[in-house]
């Protein structure tokens, strides 16, 4: 988790983009249970506290599957486009039966860096910021 957040933080400087990270949190009518969710978001916690960059929490908003991370970036007027996330997943596995062979329950990490082309170049391609 460190390194994708490490390499999505390196992309956007290179590209000059500012950005904010949120955790996103369990939602009402979430699936899985407590003691998943808390271990979840505890560990995705960490890995924003392990970058030393500001976060926000984003109660109630994660995915009915898992937590996530999303993190937004702006473009040169100051609007929010959420370009790249990372989602938890340990519902999926459950429904496909799938099994490791570990001591713990597999779940699935989805990361996007970018979530499209179109969302990637609007933030780059909009009007400089009036001076």
């Amino acid at each position: 988790m460190a390194n994708f957040l490490k390499m999505m933080s390196d992309a956007y400087a290179i590209l000059g983009l500012e950005y904010e990270m949120a955790l996103s949190t369990r939602p009402e009518g979430y699936l899985g249970t407590i003691d998943m969710w808390n271990k979840a978001e505890g560990a995705l916690q960490r890995s924003l506290e392990s970058t030393g960059k500001p976060w926000k929490l984003n109660p109630e908003d994660g995915a009915f599957y898992g937590p996530k991370i999303d993190i937004t970036v702006f473009d040169a007027l100051r609007r929010k486009f959420q370009c790249a996330t990372v989602q938890l997943d340990f519902q999926l596995p459950i429904r496909f039966n799938l099994s490791v062979c570990a001591p713990s329950l597999p779940i699935t990490k989805t990361r996007w860096t970018s979530l499209s082309i179109s969302r990637s170049f609007a933030p780059i391609s909009s009007p400089p910021r009036p001076t």
